[in-house]
């Protein structure tokens, strides 16, 4: 699976549970070190997703279904299938 791959399912993941720890989001994608900061990164400054307090990830984007302003789009998030 390709990081974006992975970093797709990590972000419906913690959208659904809304709190996850580091070490469960490493273990549930099997993430080596490296990747699991990357990925946390992603979420959190890049995607401005997630809040990061200590090893814990908590999801602070929008509910599923929820439409989202960006500039002049509006962009609807609906779940995969």
């Amino acid at each position: 699976m390709s990081f974006l791959e992975t970093l797709g399912k990590a972000r419906a993941y913690l959208r659904q549970y809304g709190r996850v720890s580091l070490r469960a989001i490493a273990r549930e994608f099997e993430l080596d070190d490296d990747a699991l900061e990357v990925l946390a990164a992603e979420l959190v400054e890049v995607q401005g997703v997630a809040t990061r307090e200590g090893q814990v990830l908590t999801w602070t984007g929008p509910e599923e279904g929820a439409a989202v302003a960006r500039s002049d789009v509006v962009v609807i998030i609906v779940p995969a299938l």
